[in-house]
């Protein structure tokens, strides 16, 4: 295995390199099949020979990175690559699932290093995004990788607020109403995200914003309505039906 993920990471480089020494400017086409099998040459070079933490880890990095070769070469095809490195390496980290399991019943982060070190990925690689120009040329990639960064840090940030919140009621408070909790946390999220979309050509935060509250309808009947009871869920209802009043008028604004 470490041989076969040694040739197979040193192949992705080399994909790499021909790429832009040959390929940078004058073809765009070839440019992005020879990145397109970097990447996946670098990813089996870094998943067979190395543990899973130190996948996701080099996933990481190799976002930072892209993006910030995005940045300086300004080729949004790098800014892809950098979101499907997250994407890949959230998932290997469990990043991706531990606010599911937080939204729906667990109460606990196992590991704190992997969702901290996703969201600061995240976020340096979306604050070096070049900006996205009304007409220019890989507007659309670019939106596509804000997508994946916002959408990585809006979600995994729930998981982290709801189980540092819940953790300091119960200190002060005794039994924290959960639940309750965690859909403030999420119309938070999302009253944040439409601050945000107020922005020129910020689309993708609405699209966050529109998938969050979605999921927050069903928690709210799938969790709320069984688990809390009397001001806890009224708390609840009054979080979730305010962010349905106020959010069309913040969009609209």
């Amino acid at each position: 295995m470490l041989s076969l993920g040694v040739t197979a990471l040193i192949g992705g480089l080399a994909s790499y390199g021909l790429a832009f020494a040959l390929f940078e400017r004058e073809n765009k086409w070839n440019f992005r099949a020879w990145t397109t099998f970097g990447l996946l040459l670098a990813l089996t070079g870094m998943y067979l020979p190395l543990p899973l933490a130190g996948f996701w880890s080099l996933c990481c990095f190799s976002c930072v990175l892209c993006s910030w070769l995005n940045k300086k070469l300004r080729l949004p095809t790098l800014g892809i690559h950098s979101a499907m490195y997250l994407a890949l390496g959230s998932v290997a980290a469990t990043a991706t699932l531990q606010p599911a399991w937080i939204l729906f019943g667990a109460d606990r982060i196992e590991d704190w290093r992997a969702p901290l070190l996703v969201i600061a990925s995240a976020w340096i690689a979306w604050m070096l995004l070049p900006e996205a120009q009304p007409d220019g040329q890989g507007r659309r990639r670019t939106q596509i990788s804000s997508l994946f960064f916002v959408a990585h840090i809006s979600w995994i940030l729930i998981g982290v607020l709801t189980v540092g919140l819940v953790a300091m009621w119960g200190l002060v408070f005794g039994r924290a109403p959960q639940d309750t909790i965690a859909t403030a946390i999420v119309v938070g999220v999302s009253l944040t995200l439409a601050w945000l979309a107020k922005q020129p050509d910020r689309q993708e935060f609405a699209w966050v914003l529109y998938a969050l509250m979605a999921m927050g309808a069903y928690k709210l009947v799938a969790r709320d309505f069984q688990n809390e009871h009397s001001l806890a869920l009224v708390a609840s209802l009054l979080s979730y039906g305010g962010a349905l009043i106020v959010l069309p008028r913040m969009l609209r604004a």
